[in-house]
């Protein structure tokens, strides 16, 4: 078959018969629109192209006509009357024209279709196109042929397999039943069906039982119930069964063996969230699906218990006492009509459900409540600063799975760290500082998956982290001041995505061996670490050039001066706005001094007397100093007046030491930025002389450096090169 021409034939004389007459819902305007629509030319311009159709080879063989009724006659000789043109609205009024290889279909303005059927016309529909089968079982598949001829039906089946055949050729009907061997495996059946001048193969494939997850099954559905659907897929029949106490939720549509979706009916609540199970069975129970279903709570119950919750919060922490710093109240509308909202401390959403729960010092004492975990749609909780507040932390805060930031700080809260409280899997943020808390990190902390920072300190926690950190892949910040009593994890370099670590004062003697290559700062000064820094921190400049004096610091390192990479920088400006590059200031001098200073601090003062007096020795030789400091431009020019400081000073806060362009969070407050943290060489502390040679590389540095020491390597240095 020419089935190209015949498309484009069809489609051109769609389109015209479209032009022409529509598909009108009113009786056209028989003075006006007749004549138009049924002129010779146009009508002989559409029984051309239908003949040239069967120019073609196609299987019309002959068109007639008569009045506006077209006889059509086909290659078998077989004839059929189409009406086209009508002069009224006429259901008979053809819409559209669909053509393949084995029929040609009219759809009319009715909604009925028509089909001429070409002389070898041959059509198969399996019930199944696969067989959901287990070894040594039988299963029977049912099938449908059409065919304008007489018609034959074979089957084969592969090795380990049988097949046995039934089909009636006078009603097209037919089934196929199949057995496999016990040890079945890739096996499938071939089916031929033929009418002499067609031929159709088909291969039905066998295969295992499957009942499988399509959606999340946990659902949730409003307060105000409705419908919930769950999708799954399967390839076999299966059973339903729904939970005793979820007598609110029943199955809304009918249910064939081969649907897919399920479709539930949910009665509204009026009370607390509702929790229950659907459970879908398969293959004789073998397979199963379980669906969680959780209905919300009603917004007017939920809404009288947040406030219900809070007026407990109140009396047990002494809210007619509450206080900020300046000995102001800081009960603003609590135990009022108002909303929850209005009150201090509070925030809600458009609802009116109580999201965050924000106390920094505002007095209060005796007891944290438990039930805080049952504000449901609590964000943030963040107490800090109330030193008289005891109790514990409330165990159950997963019952807030909105639950993005927990900081308690700076209280009298005992007990442990629940496991419950890193189930919550939206969990950012956990801070839990200067607490009497006691044990271990629990090892629920893998399944905070959300988690970016993650602190503790001052605390009696003991222990390791727990390997479950591993799993924290969105981890950035570590925060563990003086409260880790064993070595860090090796797990803990699976947090690819961890950049700060902060540990001082935490007793461990190693790090891991992988540890270091997403880090961009570490603090672990006055740990007491020994033996060799990863090769990955080695290896990580940027980590390097924030961080050498955080790691050095009161720990016994295997590392040289050598170690330690050369210092780079494109562009910082001095206080009087000049502009420097790393690549200018030490390739111009054969020694450079960065000193880090303070206008306070008395060591600082005499490190710069004694500089200022090699520099007027050694600056015609090659010496290079440059200043950094905290202090403000116009300080620091005074301060350099006085002292006879004739070299550029630089703001840290200004220059590229600080990552002005890549602002460190502060680590003590995770949410916010507020201020970045120096650049290479700084420990924290003030004078910091850090020497390097034309290419950068550190040739010497001390933390409260002795003068002496610093003086004798600058003369030694310029005698040996003299």
């Amino acid at each position: 078959m020419k089935k190209q021409k015949f498309s484009k034939f069809i489609y051109a004389f769609l389109s015209m018969c479209l032009i022409i007459i529509g598909c009108s819902e009113s009786e056209p305007n028989k003075d006006t629109d007749n004549e138009d629509i049924y002129n010779n030319e146009k009508q002989a311009e559409i029984v051309n192209k239908l003949r040239d159709a069967g120019a073609n080879g196609l299987f019309i063989k002959d068109i007639s006509q008569s009045d506006n009724k077209y006889k059509i006659t086909l290659t078998d000789n077989s004839t059929y009357d189409i009406i086209l043109f009508t002069y009224s609205a006429s259901n008979n009024l053809v819409r559209e024209i669909n053509s393949d290889d084995y029929s040609v279909v009219f759809s009319l303005c009715s909604g009925d279709k028509f089909e001429i059927r070409h002389e070898d016309y041959l059509r198969v529909n399996f019930s199944s196109e696969y067989i959901a089968i287990s070894p040594g079982e039988t299963k029977e598949i049912a099938f449908t042929v059409e065919s304008r001829g007489d018609v034959t039906v074979e089957s084969t089946a592969t090795a380990g397999a049988s097949v046995s055949l039934n089909f009636d050729k006078q009603t097209g009907h037919g089934s196929l039943k199949v057995s496999t061997s016990d040890n079945s495996g890739k096996e499938y059946v071939a089916v031929v069906i033929s009418n002499k001048k067609r031929i159709i193969t088909r291969r039905i494939d066998f295969e295992e039982y499957q009942l499988k997850i399509v959606d999340n099954t946990n659902k949730t559905v409003s307060e105000q119930g409705g419908y919930l659907s769950v999708e799954f897929l399967s390839n076999t029949d299966y059973e339903l069964n729904i939970s005793s106490e979820g007598n609110w939720i029943s199955l809304h549509d009918s249910r064939e063996p081969q649907k897919k979706t399920l479709t539930f009916s949910v009665a509204p609540n009026e009370g607390e969230s509702r929790q229950a199970t659907i459970t879908i069975s398969a293959h004789g129970g073998e397979l199963s699906l379980t669906y969680t279903v959780i209905q919300e709570t009603n917004l007017a119950y939920q809404l009288a218990l947040e406030r219900e919750i809070l007026v407990n919060f109140y009396k047990s922490t002494n809210g007619d006492n509450w206080h900020d710093s300046y000995n102001t109240n800081c009960n603003e509308n609590w135990l009022s009509d108002k909303p929850v909202g209005t009150w201090y401390g509070i925030k809600t959403d458009e609802k009116g459900r109580v999201t965050e729960l924000r106390f920094t010092s505002d007095g209060l004492s005796g007891i944290l409540p438990d039930n805080i975990c049952k504000l449901r749609n609590l964000k943030v909780f963040r107490v800090v600063g109330n030193k008289e507040m005891a109790g514990t932390i409330p165990p159950d805060m997963n019952q807030c799975p909105d639950l993005e930031t927990f900081y308690l700080e700076s209280s009298n809260i005992t007990g442990e760290i629940p496991p419950e409280l890193f189930k919550c899997k939206k969990l950012k943020y956990v801070l839990l500082g200067f607490l009497n808390i006691t044990g271990t990190v629990p090892e629920t902390l893998g399944e905070a998956e959300s988690l970016e920072f993650l602190g503790w300190a001052g605390t009696k926690i003991e222990g390791p982290i727990p390997k479950s950190v591993g799993r924290l892949k969105k981890l950035q910040k570590l925060y563990i001041h003086q409260s880790l009593t064993s070595d860090l994890s090796e797990e803990l370099s699976q947090c690819e995505n961890l950049k700060i670590i902060s540990m001082y004062g935490c007793p461990i003697k190693s790090l891991p061996q992988s540890l270091g290559k997403s880090l961009i700062h570490v603090d672990m000064q006055d740990c007491g670490i020994e033996g060799k820094i990863p090769p990955p921190m080695l290896e990580n400049d940027e980590l390097w050039h924030m961080s050498w004096g955080y790691i050095v610091h009161g720990n016994r390192l295997d590392i040289g001066i050598q170690d330690v990479p050369p210092l780079y920088f494109a562009s910082i400006h001095d206080f009087d706005r000049n502009e420097y590059s790393s690549k200018d200031i030490f390739s111009q001098n054969r020694l450079t001094v960065f000193i880090t200073w303070e206008t306070w601090c008395p060591a600082s003062e005499a490190t710069i007397i004694r500089l200022r007096d090699l520099y007027a020795e050694y600056s015609v030789k090659g010496l290079g100093i440059y200043g950094f400091t905290g202090a403000g431009s116009s300080e620091a020019k005074k301060y350099n007046k006085e002292h006879g400081v004739s070299w550029p000073t630089f703001s840290n806060l200004e220059s590229a030491f600080y990552r002005s362009s890549e602002m460190l969070p502060n680590l003590y407050s995770p949410e916010h930025y507020e201020y970045c943290e120096p650049v290479y060489p700084y420990s924290g502390y003030v004078p910091i002389v850090t020497m390097f040679d034309s290419a950068g590389n550190v040739v010497w540095s001390d933390c409260f450096n002795s003068p002496s020491e610093m003086v004798c390597f600058i003369e030694d240095y310029f005698a040996d090169a003299d």
